[in-house]
């Protein structure tokens, strides 16, 4: 499930301390999501058909939550899964993501998060760099991810702040 980019701005403006307590895990940014991202179910197993950049964005970004336990099944270590499969915990409808691309996982006593490829066709880059499947890759307050040719910013709750100041009106 995603969230809406102008509740999360209207939330901020209106209680900045509320905001920041109800703000526990990062999210993903998908800037240019395609408006089929935006049709009916997030579960659907649609994609899109091809990639084009000038296909129609919908109208404000989707942000998804990462939250570990989701979907925790039996011999799962909190991981946080991103594809086009409609059973990941992100679901990502875009024809050059996997269907099981990557997942996120938390460091239980630190609290840090990383983010790796889970033997995607399509590579997962990190700030521009592919990360080898299977390798873990450090994750700070934000960063640049894409997933094949699927680009979302990683953002954790402070970084989620200014971003949402930078771009609301």
């Amino acid at each position: 499930m995603y969230l809406r980019f102008s509740v999360l701005a209207s939330q901020l403006r209106s209680d900045r301390e509320a905001f920041l307590r109800g703000r526990t895990c990062p999210v993903l940014v998908w800037e240019d999501a395609p408006s089929v991202a935006l049709a009916g179910s997030h579960r659907q197993t649609t994609t899109l058909p091809s990639y084009r950049p000038d296909a129609r964005a919908s109208p404000e970004p989707l942000i998804y939550e990462v939250r570990p336990g989701l979907r925790i099944s039996a011999g799962d270590d909190a991981r946080v899964t991103v594809g086009r499969d409609a059973g990941c915990d992100i679901f990502l409808p875009h024809a050059t993501a996997s269907r099981l691309h990557a997942y996120f996982c938390q460091d239980p006593t630190t609290g840090a998060w990383t983010v790796t490829d889970a033997g995607s066709q399509n590579g997962t880059f990190l700030d521009g760099v592919l990360i080898m499947p299977g390798r873990s890759s450090p994750l700070l307050g934000r960063a640049s991810l894409r997933f094949g040719r699927a680009e979302l910013l990683f953002l954790q709750p402070a970084a989620l702040e200014e971003y949402l100041l930078a771009r609301s009106p």
